[in-house]
């Protein structure tokens, strides 16, 4: 088998199947669900009683079942979105370490370009003094330097 076939099953088949299995679940809890209010209808019945309470338990079963059915069809709605999202948090992480490290480039280089103007003055005013400026230019010093 290719690797790509490969692939393509190991990603298709969970999205294949998981909407099947919560089908079977919602099917087969409908039955157990229609079968144990049977039950209970009877009994009740049985016992004369004509009105029938939803047990806590019934109650958390619903609820249960609204979430699924709720949340499944979003989180599968969302799944394909998975790989584009992933791939933009990894283009805007690298393209944030991009721009850090060019900012702290950037301040270095300034850094760098303070300390050697500094250095110029230093040795332009040593070695111009006493000189006029016209002596400078010819010296071929620049003006921002004197």
């Amino acid at each position: 088998m290719e690797w790509v076939l490969i692939v393509v099953l190991v990603v298709a088949v969970p999205i294949i199947l998981f909407p099947v299995a919560y089908l079977w679940y919602l099917n087969i809890g409908g039955i157990y669900a229609a079968i144990k209010q049977a039950q209970e209808k009877r009994a009740a019945s049985e016992r004369g009683e004509r009105r029938l309470r939803v047990s806590a338990t019934t109650a958390r079963r619903m609820r249960w079942a609204i979430g699924l059915t709720l949340g499944l069809p979003i989180l599968l709605a969302l799944l394909p979105l998975l790989p584009v999202a992933l791939v933009w948090y990894i283009n805007a992480s690298g393209l944030y370490s991009v721009l850090r490290a060019t900012r702290q480039r950037q301040k270095r280089r300034a850094e760098a370009v303070r300390a050697a103007e500094e250095i110029a003055r230093d040795r332009a005013t040593v070695s111009t003094a006493g000189k006029e400026e016209g002596q400078l230019a010819e010296a071929g010093v620049p003006r921002w330097v004197a």
